[in-house]
């Protein structure tokens, strides 16, 4: 009988060592400040099992010395590190189920004044179906900064949802070291209302959304998304929203590479600003909205695009710049590069009262969609840096472009041009490559550019900036300097 309950309690022993599932599911508190997540030492009779939630409460370093699985991790301690990044990369494998929506996270960080590092490891779902929040604060009053960092080759996969810096202020969340996180769906500060947060993603990492990534979208204001470095990457097979913000920034640069199905700036907010920036910079998308609501609303205020010595290669799609009643001042900046493509544009919206919304060229930049049509309507805008030895090539090139307004501006900035050539000249700004320079067929394309350069060229008559139509070019003619006249509308 004796000898039949020893060999009982060694096996027992040896499951408990063993990391074995438990008899019932149990809330474990990890009970030392910092050390082997892993160690059944450290954890005595409360080893966790496969449906046991696990929280560190204590401020410290975790490691773990073999791999676990558990139902969720929650971190609710202030300062944390869990630096999975030894030799062997370990696996934290999260067995709860909290649904498609679900409020319920396997993998979490609440709260404020947090400072969280997690290094290396691999995070993953075994149901496909959890969820996971870090950096997240449940409350509105907001005193205490954040900041979470995921380096060494972290990687945090299966996640049906994951939500990052909401209602939370002045945080930051750092992607780097090659580090990954695939999900179904990523939310970074949405439905807060976050102020100046900013989430970095670098160092050849990537993130993979299966759906919809929405980077600080209702009610957030000054908040950056910077993606940036030679092999870092953005894969979004749904839309990238960046929809009821104000003055938010995305910048994609320095050889990191982004590809989209679609790109919404600004689709009710103000002041917001994509910028794509230098040649080793990767950019592709099925479509471009600057300041387009989508549902058929207002429309944005005041929302950007830059791309600025960009590879030419990149895609955009069909682009919009501005549409809706309220929509205005919404403009995408070409500068110091060419811009290609094949699909069509369109500047505001037929029947809408926009205004502002345009197209700026600044420096030896083009566009050159010779396939496709450019639409353009009430109250768009051309604007036309004209670089001191004039364009390397013709700054708009469409197959064709459609007048639905003779409410037209175009602005030339002649600045550098006549510093070094001060006897004026001839300037080719867009040229068709069709058979007729416009398409006549709607709403009278040819009579509204037209009138719109009548009118242009009547407000010119003092600068001695005329516009003209030769052939299937606009042109505009410079007239000598004479005093400092640069600026012509």
């Amino acid at each position: 009988m004796k000898c039949s309950e020893s060999i009982r309690s060694f096996v027992v022993l040896g499951a408990c060592l063993a990391g074995v599932t438990s008899l019932s599911a149990a809330e474990r508190v990890f009970p030392n400040a910092g050390g082997d997540l892993a160690s059944a030492e450290a954890w005595g009779a409360d080893f966790p099992g496969t449906t046991d939630s696990v929280e560190i409460d204590k401020d410290g370093t975790y490691t773990a010395g073999a791999d676990l699985s558990v139902n969720s991790l929650a971190v609710t301690a202030d300062d944390v590190t869990l630096d999975f990044s030894g030799a062997a990369k370990r696996t934290i494998m999260f067995n709860g189920d909290t649904g498609t929506a679900g409020g319920n996270y396997v993998f979490s960080a609440m709260g404020q004044g947090k400072t969280m590092a997690i290094k290396g490891g691999l995070f993953d779902s075994s149901t496909g179906r959890a969820n996971v929040r870090l950096l997240v604060h449940t409350a509105n009053v907001r005193t205490k900064p954040s900041s979470l960092t995921i380096s060494e080759g972290c990687v945090i996969t299966n996640i049906n949802r994951g939500l990052f810096l909401s209602l939370l202020d002045d945080s930051s969340v750092t992607m780097t070291g090659k580090s990954v996180i695939y999900s179904t769906g990523t939310f970074v500060g949405t439905d807060s209302g976050t102020f100046r947060n900013t989430m970095t993603v670098n160092g050849g990492s990537t993130i993979y959304t299966g759906s919809h990534f929405y980077p600080f979208n209702t009610g957030c204001v000054d908040d950056r998304f910077v993606l940036s470095g030679a092999g870092t990457k953005q894969t979004c097979v749904g839309a990238f929203y960046w929809e009821k913000t104000t003055n938010c920034v995305f910048r994609i640069s320095e050889g990191a590479s982004g590809n989209f199905k679609s790109v919404r700036i600004g689709a009710t907010g103000k002041g917001n600003c994509l910028t794509i920036c230098d040649s080793t910079t990767t950019f592709v998308s099925t479509a471009l909205n600057i300041g387009v609501d989508a549902s058929g609303g207002d429309g944005g205020v005041g929302n950007r695009v830059v791309i600025e010595n960009a590879n030419e290669e990149n895609s955009y799609g069909t682009v919009s710049v501005g549409g809706g009643t309220g929509s205005a001042d919404n403009i995408l900046v070409v500068s110091n590069c060419t811009v290609r493509g094949n699909e069509a544009w369109t500047i505001g919206k037929s029947g809408a009262s926009g205004n502002g919304n345009g197209l700026v060229i600044t420096g030896d930049a083009s566009i050159q969609n010779t396939g496709k049509i450019l639409t353009v309507n009430q109250g768009a805008v051309y604007s036309f840096d004209i670089p001191e030895n004039g364009y390397s090539e013709i700054p708009l090139q469409f197959q064709k472009f459609t007048y639905n307004s003779s409410d037209v501006t175009i602005k030339v900035n002649a600045r550098k041009y006549l510093r070094r050539h001060p006897e004026g000249g001839r300037i080719v700004l867009a040229q068709a490559n069709s058979s007729t320079w416009l398409d006549t067929s709607v709403n009278q394309g040819l009579n509204n550019l037209g009138d719109a350069i009548a009118a242009l060229n009547a407000k010119s008559e003092k600068t001695g900036c005329t516009f003209s139509i030769s052939g299937k070019q606009l042109l505009c003619e410079i007239a000598p300097a004479k005093g400092l006249v640069l600026l012509f509308r």
